[in-house]
């Protein structure tokens, strides 16, 4: 277990604590300045680039103002909040207020003072400038794509299972000039988990954003062993729910003899999933339980603006990331595409399975090719 850096909070355990109300758009909003301030402090700990220390604040800011009213157990009356209402975008998959928190935050961080950089935030559903507006630059030298609240669609809603939807995160990756990850964050907005890549490993951490007069804290925690050896019968899947009938039709589940239940599978996929993967734990549940083994759709597979984030943190961190047919994905090449095409199209989709152990990963390509999933 690492140092705990500041003091800590009187409650370890917010889902105990009760938030009197939720914040309005002005609430939040009037929050921007001393959120930014306070999650620069923590930003300081890592050695990054004055740019990636930036962007890490970002991340914390936006989970200092919104966290509160989204940490599980959720408030019974969350999908009232006004923050949920819809500001338009894909039929299934409309952008809410909440979504748009972020790239507020980002603009009073950063303004267009990234230089020679490309940025593409899953909202506006184009590449630009920093400022987050104009036309991005030729040839860029670097890429940012950040999908600020992963999962919005999900808030105040329940699983196949009646379990909450909270599966919600804030993830980012910056990939250099060779479309190598430069920096990444996967941040957890429903309890303390978030996962730093800083240039040269991944830090696990449990980090507190202030309440009432406790300050802001963090711990470092050693990385979770790996699910080697766990039986067939025991492995969980994280997938989309809207994925399972097809792969009940395919050979993975007949040939694991696995039913489809909460033991073995996670009806989610995104940020949170893989925060869970990667930590060994999941939002409400104590360390070692509610474990995964997998992540992954091999049906349709996600857009770049997604699956790049996951992928390139996935690796980042040490998991086995391979296509459906087992074979390495070229993220290099993949987001060299995205960048080139300007948008992305259903065609563009990557499907994937990332996991643990490599045997798992080799068992369930194997199951796989039993059917044949479209």
């Amino acid at each position: 277990m690492g140092e705990l850096i500041s003091p800590p909070v009187a409650f370890t355990d917010r889902s105990i604590m009760v938030v009197p109300s939720l914040q309005s758009e002005t609430d939040i909003r009037d929050q921007f300045d001393q959120a930014i301030r306070t999650a620069s402090e923590f930003a300081e700990q890592f050695l990054l680039t004055s740019d990636n220390r930036k962007l890490l604040t970002v991340g914390t800011a936006l989970a200092h103002v919104i966290r509160p009213d989204l940490r599980t157990p959720w408030q019974p009356d969350l999908s009232g909040w006004s923050m949920l209402h819809s500001r338009g975008g894909p039929e299934n998959n409309t952008y809410k207020e909440i979504d748009y928190v972020g790239p507020e935050i980002f603009r009073r961080v950063f303004g267009n003072k990234l230089s020679n950089t490309a940025v593409y935030v899953e909202e506006n559903e184009r590449w630009t400038a920093s400022d987050l507006e104009n036309n991005p630059p030729p040839n860029p030298g670097r890429l940012i794509i950040w999908d600020p609240v992963d999962g919005s669609s999900c808030i105040g809603k329940y699983n196949m299972f009646g379990e909450e939807r909270s599966n919600i995160a804030s993830g980012m990756v910056v990939l250099d000039k060779n479309q190598q990850l430069e920096f990444g964050f996967i941040i957890s907005l429903v309890d303390d988990r978030m996962m730093v890549f800083d240039g040269e490993k991944m830090r696990y951490i449990k980090y507190q954003e202030p309440a009432g007069f406790n300050p802001w804290s963090y711990q470092e925690i050693s990385p979770p062993v790996t699910s080697a050896n766990r039986s067939e019968s025991a492995i969980r899947f994280a997938t989309l729910e809207r994925r399972l009938p097809i792969l009940k039709t395919s050979g993975l589940l007949k040939s694991l003899n696995i039913p489809v239940d909460p033991d073995h599978f996670y009806p989610s996929m995104g940020g949170e999933a893989l925060l869970t993967l990667a930590m060994g734990n999941k939002a409400g549940y104590p360390a070692g339980e509610s474990l995964l083994d997998v992540m992954m759709d091999p049906v349709k597979g996600q857009g770049p603006h997604e699956a790049l984030i996951w992928l390139n943190m996935a690796k980042a961190a040490g998991l086995t990331v391979t296509s459906p047919q087992g074979f390495p994905i070229d993220l290099k090449n993949e987001a060299k595409n995205f960048c080139c095409q300007g948008f992305e199209e259903d065609r563009d989709r990557i499907p994937y399975i990332i996991g643990k152990d490599p045997a798992v990963n080799s068992l369930i390509v194997s199951s796989l090719s039993a059917g044949k999933p479209d």
